[in-house]
Order: structure tokens, then sequence, then C-alpha cells
């Protein structure tokens, strides 16, 4: 995945690149690395990619334990979704994600 990033920066398949790099360095237990992906979606101007940024982000937090992190996550997901029809599904999926979150913080 970084081969194809580092040789294909201009492609229409970066940002899936790039989520599936998070991915992998979640899978490995490397959340450090998984977020500093998922920022570089954020990057992006369209509120998709910031609400997803958001998403992936707070998952990663999730994943390690920090809920009081990944709450802050989803709150901007939900934030930068708002208003926005393609990033509806965001809103949803930071919704669920947040309600795991304050269940494990005792909310």
């Amino acid at each position: 995945m970084k081969g194809f990033l580092a040789k294909n920066s201009k492609s229409y398949r970066v940002p899936a690149a790039i989520e599936l790099l998070g991915d992998v360095l979640m899978a490995q237990q490397e959340y450090e690395g998984a977020r500093t992906q998922f920022a570089k979606l954020g990057k992006a101007h369209a509120p998709y990619f910031k609400a997803r940024s958001a998403v992936l982000t707070g998952h990663a937090y999730q994943a390690e334990g920090k809920h009081a992190e990944a709450l802050a996550a989803y709150q901007q997901a939900i934030q930068a979704a708002a208003g926005n029809t393609i990033a509806q599904r965001q809103i949803l999926e930071a919704t669920l994600r947040l309600g795991v979150s304050q269940s494990a913080l005792g909310d």
C-alpha cells in the first residue's frame, strides 16, 4: 500500500488505499500509525472525507481503549457530515460507535 501511495498520489483510488493501509495498521495494533493514515483523509475538502476521517480515527481510539478521545472524534464526524447528503452514512456510523464508547465509559 505504501508503494502504491508513493507512486500513484494522483489516483482516484488514494482515499481507499489510505483507508486500507490504516485498517492494516489497526489489525497490527499500530493505532497511532492508523490514526496518522486516517488523518490524511481529513485533509480533503469534501465533508464526506472529513467525516470519514473522524469516524476512522474514533474507531482507532476505541480499539485502543481510549473512549474519551473516541467520543470527541465521533462528535467531530457528526459535525463534519451535518447537512451533507453524501456524508449521512458517516453520521449513522459515528452515532452507533459513539454509543459504544459512552457505554464503555459508563454513560
